[in-house]
């Protein structure tokens, strides 16, 4: 008999994965690209938007411009991102802005450093330097020197590869003695699980209601549990939020350099499925044993006759005839009775032996 079912929360078991963007702001922003940094490491900053040189090969000129005076081409995130040739300039040779691959650790750097570009100058150009290092165009600028040598940048690239996609989020879910347990729970990109994301579990039953639990993903992978008695579908649901976007905008200008902007916004990854609680076990019935019987036997007994004492004839008194002699005649004994003993007759009445059938009756043995 099972204990216990478990189940993946994948596809290919009623369980559906996406990854969700918070709404950004509008891509029609109206204040100008404000520049940090300096050269070609440099920052294009406007409301919550944030630029890095996309390797097109112009520099900005006239008057200043806003996000809103360009188009933004939107691309999905794990995707390879291509190059307008129409809008970028130089290095026809080179047909996208970053490789598939690339567009995770871009992501994750917005995620993590955008908005640190306007410390100081250094964290802009260290910015600008981590984000173009991920992109196609990388080596084909003169990049100017940076006060540390690169560390920062370094740092920045390296913090952003741990959190990089492409992500998982694959729990299974399992029922045993009354309680259903999600395991497996916390989001794995392509260094490893990542710590540090806000989790929300939902467990539904029919009857018993809704529990939610809010947890905090680790570098390991962590449980949830929820108890239930009464039979039914429970269905779970797994919510991770905090991750880096999922889209990437280039901002295309003829006369500007293209940027790379990725919109300011979290986005999560939520699955789903079900789990089946069985009804209690049924006792199984039995019949009643009925008391086990020895064979009982009619006992044998000799049938007898009484027994008949020996009857005697009554003994008479002789009699002497008189005699008309004088000779004395000596006395005739008279005739005794004769004694009839009659033995007893045992006549032995055999009932031969025999058997008495009897039945058991209960259950087996």
């Amino acid at each position: 008999m099972k204990t216990g079912t478990r189940r993946i929360l994948a596809a290919s078991t009623a369980l559906f994965a996406t990854l969700t963007l918070s709404a950004p702001a509008a891509l029609a922003a109206e204040e100008p690209w404000q520049l940090f940094g300096q050269g070609q490491l440099f920052v294009a900053k406007s409301g919550d938007y944030y630029g890095v040189c996309a390797g097109d090969d112009q520099l900005r000129k006239g008057a200043p411009v806003a996000p809103k005076d360009a188009a933004f081409k939107t691309y999905q995130v794990g995707q390879a991102t291509p190059r307008n040739t129409a809008t970028s300039i130089g290095n026809t040779d080179i047909k996208t802005v970053m490789s598939a691959d690339k567009t995770w650790v871009v992501a994750a750097l917005y995620h993590l450093y955008a908005k640190d570009v306007t410390k100081s100058g250094h964290h802009a150009k260290s910015f600008s330097f981590a984000v173009q290092s991920q992109l196609s165009t990388y080596g084909r600028f003169p990049v100017e020197n940076l006060d540390d040598g690169g560390a920062l940048a370094r740092q920045m690239v390296a913090e952003a590869e741990k959190i990089a996609g492409p992500y998982t989020l694959k729990p299974w879910v399992s029922y045993k003695d009354g309680v259903v347990t999600i395991e497996n729970l916390g989001v794995k990109g392509k260094a490893g699980w990542i710590k540090g994301l806000p989790m929300e579990v939902t467990f539904t039953h029919a009857s018993a209601g809704e529990v939610k639990n809010t947890l905090t993903s680790a570098a390991e992978p962590i449980s949830a549990q929820a108890e239930y008695s009464d039979p039914g579908e429970v269905s779970v649901r797994v919510k991770v939020s905090g991750l880096p976007a999922d889209k990437i905008n280039i901002w295309e200008h003829p006369e500007h350099q293209d940027l790379v902007v990725v919109p300011w916004g979290k986005s999560s990854l939520e699955a789903s499925g079900t789990v089946s609680v069985p009804p209690p076990p049924t006792q199984p019935t039995t019949q009643p044993t009925e008391p086990e019987t020895e064979p009982t036997t009619q006992p044998t007994t000799e049938p007898s006759q009484p027994e008949t004492e020996p009857t005697t004839q009554p003994e008479t008194e002789p009699t002497t005839t008189p005699t008309t002699a004088t000779v004395d005649q000596p006395p005739t004994l008279a005739k005794t009775g004769a004694t009839s003993l009659f033995l007893p007759a045992f006549g032995l009445a055999s009932l031969g032996s025999g058997f008495l059938l009897f039945r058991r009756s209960g259950g087996e043995a």
